[in-house]
């Protein structure tokens, strides 16, 4: 099995997708233009983990799911990126405008900074399996229903959990939710 990529409307590629290998790293870059969407497939091996995810969207839309890596890190301009069924030890999601939403597993926490537009993080995991440090700075953070909102707003919760997430809101809101069970 072997990770594979394929691309739409495959004209003038070399203006307008990149897909290279640089350093063990797998680099794809689309640059649209003229309002033209551009779409490209990432087929990976089941259950293949990745050490290390890192996804960039300038403006536009990116959809995955079922990806495993031990680090993610996702940083968003402007658009959507709607990641689901994922698993990462560790990731950092940072979103200036539009919307991230994630489903799936964060087992050694992370980070999540949101200017402006949203960030949903929807857990399998228990509220208790995490510590938490809060920072609306006009923003909203939600918690399994909690909310924190205001000016300057900050906070720690304790779950006495191994594990950290911390939540920065500026003008956006972050959504936490759990699937898991509390016992």
């Amino acid at each position: 099995d072997s990770i594979r990529v394929t691309c739409e409307d495959w004209e003038n590629l070399e203006n307008r997708y990149q897909v290279y290998q640089e350093n063990g790293e797998l680099v794809v870059r689309l640059r649209g233009r003229n309002g033209r969407n551009l779409k490209a497939e990432i087929t990976v091996p089941r259950e293949y983990l990745f050490s290390e995810v890192d996804i960039e969207v300038a403006a536009g839309s990116l959809q995955a799911e079922d990806v495993e890596c031990v680090s993610l890190d996702v940083e968003l301009a402007a658009g959507n990126v709607d990641l689901t069924r994922c698993r990462a030890d560790e990731a950092v999601f940072s979103c200036a405008a539009g919307e991230i939403r994630y489903a799936g597993s964060l087992a050694g926490g992370g980070e999540a900074s949101c200017t402006a537009g949203s960030i949903e993080l929807v857990l399998d995991q228990k509220k208790t399996d995490l510590n938490y440090e809060i920072g609306a700075a006009g923003g909203m953070i939600s918690i399994d229903g909690m909310e924190y909102s205001g000016i300057a707003s900050r906070d720690s919760v304790s779950s006495g959990a191994s594990s950290s997430l911390d939540l920065k809101a500026a003008a956006g809101s972050i959504l936490v939710e759990f699937k898991g069970d509390d016992v």
